[in-house]
């Protein structure tokens, strides 16, 4: 099960709990617990807090942070500045281009902000999610 079509704008903790194991996030959020685990490798969501064991636990702020914060590579546009571990090692790109294709998904053309390189393409899948550091024209050069 990939990311839903739509995610909740806010979600409610149960009372009395201050963090959630990734399962519980994926239950509230109607993932599968393994896109959790995927979205804090890749940087999307962040945990405020790691057991010995290596476990995540979150809190009501990480999880609307996500929720305010990341993004599907689909819905970007161009010159808005984002972050993805897929993509230049994690560091911020600008995206470029957005182009939807019926046939293959979704093809990105961003470059990096700080080097200024040549622009990038990637095939992404619909469900790839992104961290954004800026909207349309803000800090864009």
């Amino acid at each position: 099960m990939g990311a839903p079509a739509v995610l909740p704008a806010t979600i409610t903790f149960p009372d009395g709990v201050t963090h959630l194991r990734s399962g519980q996030v994926a239950q509230l959020l109607g993932v599968q617990p393994r896109r959790v685990a995927q979205w804090q490798m890749n940087g999307l969501i962040t945990a405020s807090l790691v057991t010995l064991g290596g476990h995540r636990r979150f809190t009501a702020a990480d999880v609307q942070a996500f929720l305010r914060e990341a993004r599907p590579a689909a819905a970007l546009t161009p010159r808005d500045i984002v972050s993805c571990r897929a993509w230049n090692g994690g560091r911020p790109v600008r995206i470029a281009a957005v182009t939807h294709t019926r046939r293959w998904g979704v093809y990105v053309r961003w470059q990096d902000v700080a080097a200024h390189q040549h622009a990038m393409d990637v095939l992404v899948a619909r469900t790839l999610w992104v961290r954004c550091l800026s909207h349309g024209h803000a800090g864009a050069a």
